[in-house]
């Protein structure tokens, strides 16, 4: 991804924060689609979201960093959920405004306007990173894998989510297996593609009930198409979907 394309992608989400963080509409869609309105833009179904808190349960993860943070709703979850630090990170400026104002008394959460691929933190500063359908808006993946390597502490998780489309576009040429490997990083892998399915033909059918209610509403139209532009991936058997458990147990170069 090139400067122009990050430009115009952080217009995007700022347009996104002010919009969609207030929108009753939005809300709706997300408590009836995910069962908990956490303004998700992103895949994570519920099922998803408590296997990636049970994990980081039976890890004792205590200081986290969110990978592309966005309205921070998930980050606040799941640092209530586990009574953990978390700081998430995103380079819309706007989202990160409005999470850390969200925040401004919580001593446990903070936000910060970081490109992930200038990342500045320090050495071994976090037991853990989580990335929920972030890593596609990398312009480099493998020196990204690196960073985070370097700033989680020996021993430490990177939690990553990904769906991949064969001859689409989310994902298409990301390989993350072979460069985990190459950075000598053992990982575990846990195939969500069937509740991906289950998520996207949900997707559709909530919006299409919302319709009834709310025929005028353009915000349902957008994501009815997106939802359109899955499901027909998913009907040819071109969408998978994974979890990634990553150990930071090598050593840097």
């Amino acid at each position: 991804m090139n400067v122009e394309q990050k430009q115009k992608l952080k217009e995007t989400f700022n347009i996104a924060a002010k919009e969609y963080i207030n929108n009753e509409y939005f809300n709706e869609f997300c408590e009836n689609l995910f069962g908990l309105n956490l303004n998700q833009y992103n895949h994570l179904t519920k099922k998803q979201l408590d296997f990636l808190l049970s994990n980081m349960m039976k890890d004792k993860i205590a200081n986290i960093l969110d990978l592309g943070s966005g309205s921070g709703i998930i980050s606040e979850y799941v640092s209530k959920s586990l009574s953990a630090k978390v700081t998430g990170i995103d380079f819309a400026d706007v989202a990160v405004k409005m999470a850390n104002e969200r925040n401004k008394s919580n001593a446990l959460i903070n936000f910060l306007e970081m490109d992930f691929d200038e990342l500045t933190f320090r050495d071994d500063e976090f037991d853990a990173v989580v990335s929920i359908d972030t890593l596609y808006f990398s312009s480099d993946l493998h020196k990204l894998i690196k960073q985070l390597k370097r700033i989680t502490k020996n021993g430490g998780k990177l939690y990553i989510f990904l769906t991949t489309i064969s001859n689409g576009k989310i994902g298409e040429e990301i390989d993350i297996k072979k460069i985990l490997r190459c950075e000598k990083l053992s990982f575990s892998f846990t195939d969500f593609t069937e509740d991906e399915r289950r998520f996207w033909t949900n997707h559709n059918r909530v919006i299409e009930e919302m319709r009834r209610k709310y025929s005028n509403e353009n915000l349902l139209e957008e994501l009815y198409i997106e939802g359109e532009y899955l499901l027909k991936y998913i009907s040819e058997n071109k969408v998978s979907r994974g979890f990634y458990m990553v150990e930071n147990n090598a050593k840097r170069t």
